[in-house]
């Protein structure tokens, strides 16, 4: 799966992990094992890899709720103070611009720095950055506000970005 380009098949796969509350040992044998071999190959990967990435994300906002324009327009739940957990893998990348979603409305883009994940992208050859964290993440929204990006094209633009910080083991506010 790690060198899949096939957006599907990480969709099925996060999509049975979902249905099955992130257990495992409730999904089908060649899923189970697709999914223990992805986790330990991003273990393997933060033993020998300590940096620090900062990723972006983006999720489309559900059909009941309106487009985000400005930090106001954002979901309750998602204000900062709140708090929100990945229970899926996600696949996030380094540059802002190449995130899916990153120019829509209907999606809200996350920042995460964190030192956890796995590094995919061939950067060396194309422009892809492409960053995959682990199931099971926390983070607390500390931040949303409008940020300015370079584009792909060379330009800049401006978006509402939520700014996420991981929570530790020792979090307990």
């Amino acid at each position: 799966m790690l060198v899949d380009e096939d957006p599907g098949e990480w969709r099925r796969l996060n999509g049975a992990l979902h249905h099955c509350a992130g257990n495992v040992q409730r999904l089908a044998d060649k899923d189970r094992h697709n999914v223990q071999r992805l986790d330990r190959a991003i273990q393997s990967f933060e033993k020998l890899n300590r940096r620090t990435h900062r990723v972006y994300v983006a999720v489309r906002l559900p059909d009941t709720h309106r487009d985000v324009a400005k930090p106001e327009d954002l979901p309750t739940n998602l204000q900062p103070g709140a708090t929100i957990a990945f229970d899926q893998f996600t696949l996030t990348r380094h540059n802002l611009h190449e995130t899916p979603g990153h120019d829509s409305a209907r999606h809200l883009v996350f920042e995460v720095v964190t030192s956890r994940g796995m590094y995919l992208g061939r950067s060396d050859s194309v422009e892809d950055t492409t960053h995959l964290l682990p199931r099971g993440m926390q983070f607390d929204v500390t931040s949303a506000e409008h940020v300015a990006y370079a584009t792909q094209s060379g330009g800049f633009n401006k978006r509402v970005v939520l700014q996420l910080r991981e929570r530790s083991a020792d979090d307990t506010h």
